[in-house]
């Protein structure tokens, strides 16, 4: 045996070596893909989409829609961006939709996404609204016969290998009389995977908010959508002490004639210890986590 392995060359050697090495990381990124989930919140301009991808491979798309961000060509953010961005990363079909509410800038590009990809359900407040790319996504779903549940708190649903959401928004009784109601009755869904969790927030205001904060649910997360863009309305100092994230995420357009994020937002966000990142800076913001720790990479095509 010992005269047969001197006859080994040794460029043999270091060719199966690194063999080796290759195929030791591989398992070892195969691995850690079966635990880790992802949250990918894309650049889509003034608005708001986010694709949750667990590791069991059930998926779920938050919102669907944006305005103008720099981009040329087409003004469907659901061709250009959305789906493209599903699919580069493996995603070919949707286990659910979150319409958080049915403004534009959440919805303009989910007709695509139904015409386009497989969707198992859509959860939708369920409030009138008559802009035309809500009637135009509802028209859509009719007509490809996927089931509506109408969002309201206690809502629960499972991903799989211990991971979970729950809807903490809206009430059971919509609030009304406020000066921007759809905004105030958005779906708010937290995301859960051992000591790692996300809130979404929509595009709740200081109302939205204090009631949300009323009903003493678990509020605090690790990753923030922070509602609606990070307005002056928004992202109280009360709900921020409350949810207290390490990782602040606006979504957010480029030039906005909106003023978005309120540099008072950003601080305060700033100021309980929060990262933030904002889309119109940094592009699609990706954050990962195996359940334990968690990371974040943003990345903006040239």
């Amino acid at each position: 045996m010992n005269s047969n392995l001197r006859r080994i060359r040794p460029e043999r050697v270091i060719l199966l070596a690194l063999a080796l090495v290759v195929a030791v990381a591989w398992v070892a990124t195969y691995r850690a893909g079966l635990r880790t989930l992802t949250v990918t919140f894309f650049d889509v301009g003034q608005g708001d989409s986010a694709l949750v991808q667990a590791p069991g491979g059930r998926t779920l798309l938050i919102d669907g829609g944006g305005r103008g961000s720099g981009y040329s060509g087409s003004s469907d953010v659901g061709e250009r961006v959305i789906v493209p961005g599903m699919l580069v990363r493996g995603v070919t079909r949707l286990d659910g939709i979150v319409v958080t509410h049915g403004d534009d800038d959440h919805v303009n590009g989910l007709d695509t996404v139904v015409d386009e990809v497989p969707v198992g359900m859509i959860l939708d407040p369920l409030l009138p609204h008559s802009a035309a790319p809500y009637e135009r996504l509802r028209a859509l779903v009719q007509e490809h016969g996927i089931p509506v549940v109408r969002a309201r708190v206690g809502q629960r649903f499972d991903f799989g290998r211990g991971i979970g959401a729950a809807v903490l928004h809206p009430g059971l009784v919509p609030v009304c009389g406020t000066a921007a109601d759809l905004n105030n009755n958005s779906v708010v869904l937290r995301l859960v995977y051992g000591g790692v969790s996300v809130l979404f927030a929509g595009d709740l205001e200081t109302e939205g908010e204090r009631q949300l904060l009323a009903r003493h649910l678990p509020v605090r997360s690790t990753v923030l959508k922070v509602p609606h863009h990070g307005g002056a309305s928004e992202a109280t100092p009360e709900f921020v002490r409350a949810v207290r994230p390490e990782l602040a995420v606006i979504s957010v357009g480029r030039d906005n004639p909106f003023g978005h994020p309120n540099p008072a937002v950003v601080e305060r966000l700033r100021a309980v210890g929060a990262r933030v990142l904002r889309t119109d800076i940094a592009g699609a913001v990706t954050v990962s986590t195996d359940s334990r720790t968690w990371q974040a990479a943003a990345y903006r095509p040239q």
